[in-house]
């Protein structure tokens, strides 16, 4: 899992012209969920942060990257008020 410090310094360097972070909401072995503001629509959104250590051998980070892929498809497919729709899917 990544280091504290290694994430302060992600979301720090979070710089979007489209959201803006509010507050942590959730965290777990595998990252960091913020509640954030969609500037363009005032729209309250979920952004997750994977849990990428530098320390990770490259099969292990592809297998965080794929589950993180896997996660966002189905949650796509998913149409409930009490779940989040997954609007886009980017990785910095």
């Amino acid at each position: 899992m990544a280091t504290q410090l290694e994430l302060d310094t992600k979301i720090k360097d979070f710089n979007s012209t489209a959201y803006q972070l509010v507050e942590k909401i959730g965290e777990g072995g595998f990252g960091h969920v913020y509640k954030a503001v969609q500037n363009s629509t005032g729209q309250y959104v979920a952004i997750k942060f994977l849990s990428l250590s530098h320390e990770f051998d490259h099969e292990k980070r592809q297998r965080y990257i794929a589950r993180f892929e896997r996660e966002t498809m189905l949650g796509s497919r998913l149409n409930h008020p009490n779940n989040c729709q997954v609007a886009r899917q980017r990785m910095l």
